[in-house]
């Protein structure tokens, strides 16, 4: 006999579902994924991302968050910053960046946007400013200006937008 036969063995008690288990052994042996290439299962494909990443599975890894990727929406993008922050999913990151800069007048419009960390938003600014180059460079200056200066500033401009014939006449010196 065999010691499996006869004693009992001992249980091995895994962190994930059998699923993501068998999702994980069928990559180990195939080097393919078909179940993570097609689910829309944001779920499923994070929690196969977390077990490549305490595998140490890259392109495992690498295949969820591309899919996860393309699953990105208005409602879940934010979420997607976070998980990849706290995964190191960097290329999940970088998407969900470009996603948001992309959709960010929506975003902003429906408050999306307000649930992201503020270390994270310093990132995405970082991001924003990199994807779109003429942002990082307006600046806006402020002068001091006397109470004059600010008055010859306005009636100048006034005098230049006028058409010729309705500009006020100057005055003479008296």
């Amino acid at each position: 006999g065999w010691r499996e036969a006869t004693s009992e063995m001992p249980t091995v008690n895994l962190p994930f579902s059998a699923k993501v288990l068998e999702i994980v052994l069928k990559y180990i042996y195939t080097d393919d994924s078909l179940t993570v290439k097609s689910t829309t299962n944001l779920e499923l494909l994070s929690h196969v991302l977390i077990a490549a990443d305490q595998m140490l599975i890259t392109k495992l890894k690498e295949l969820c968050e591309l899919s996860i990727a393309k699953n990105l929406t208005l409602k879940n993008v934010v979420d997607a910053v976070h998980f990849a922050d706290e995964y190191s999913a960097l290329q999940l990151k970088k998407t969900a960046f470009e996603f948001i800069c992309v959709n960010l007048a929506a975003l902003l419009e429906g408050s999306f946007l307000l649930e992201l960390k503020d270390e994270l938003a310093e990132e995405l600014s970082a991001a924003y400013q990199t994807m779109i180059p003429f942002v990082g460079a307006r600046k806006l200056e402020m002068t001091v200006m006397s109470l004059q200066e600010v008055s010859a500033y306005l009636v100048g401009a006034r005098q230049k937008s006028l058409p010729p014939r309705l500009s006020p006449v100057p005055s003479s010196p008296r």
